[in-house]
């Protein structure tokens, strides 16, 4: 039962997350965060996005890497 609370705390932290997001980029950005925020001892990662409309792979969002989004090639 006290695992359910848990769970229910960090859905509904995450959820506080997901609604701050006004743009793709910026939900992006709080969604990596708040996984980082999750995991012991993470430095940093990269969510990576598939844009349909072009049919390639997009960067998002990265934390923890000495990258400028904007400068990163489609994949």
């Amino acid at each position: 039962m006290e695992n359910q609370g848990k769970d229910l705390c960090h859905a509904i932290e995450f959820l506080r997350v997901l609604n701050r997001g006004l743009t793709l980029d910026k939900l992006a950005e709080s969604v990596l965060n708040y996984a980082l925020s999750q995991v012991p001892h993470a430095q940093g990662d990269n969510l990576i996005v598939l844009n349909r409309a072009e049919d390639v792979f997009e960067f998002r969002a990265a934390e923890g890497w000495d990258i400028v989004i904007e400068e990163l090639v489609r994949v």
